[in-house]
C-alpha cells in the first residue's frame, strides 16, 4: 500500500498528511484574487477568520465575484452569483460556504500529482 501524500502547510510551512491538511481559499495580494491555500489544523482558524473577515467587509461586488470564482474552480457553483442577485444575498451563502469549509462539513479535493 502506498504511503500517504504530504502536503506543505502555507501558514506553518510544516509538512503534514494530506489526511490533516485543508485546501481553503485565501486573498493573495499579489495576484488580487483567491488562491488555493494549504492549511494544517493549527492554522486553519486564523486563515479562514482572514478570509471571513474580508468576505463579510466588502460591498464590492468584483470581490464577492472573486470569492465565488474561488468556488467555481472546485466545482461549487454559487447560482445567486451566476444569475446576478444582490451582494448582500451572494455574500451570506458564501459566507455559509466559508462555514461548512472550517467545520469540515465541505472539503475540497487537492487533486492529482502531476509530473512537472
Amino acid at each position: 500500500m502506498a504511503s500517504e501524500r504530504q502536503v506543505v502547510c502555507f501558514g506553518c510551512v510544516g509538512v503534514v498528511p494530506e489526511s490533516r491538511v485543508r485546501l481553503i481559499p485565501f486573498f493573495n495580494d499579489d495576484v488580487q484574487r483567491y488562491v488555493d491555500t494549504y492549511r494544517c489544523e493549527q492554522c486553519l482558524e486564523a486563515a479562514m477568520e482572514q478570509t471571513r473577515s474580508r468576505l463579510a467587509l466588502t460591498e464590492d461586488a468584483a470581490d464577492v465575484g472573486l470569492t465565488a470564482a474561488f468556488f467555481e474552480r472546485h466545482g461549487i457553483f454559487i447560482h445567486e452569483y451566476r444569475r446576478g442577485d444582490p451582494v448582500p444575498v451572494v455574500r451570506s451563502i458564501l459566507l455559509a460556504s466559508l462555514e461548512r469549509l472550517r467545520s469540515g462539513q465541505l472539503r475540497l479535493v487537492i487533486g492529482a500529482t502531476r509530473p512537472l
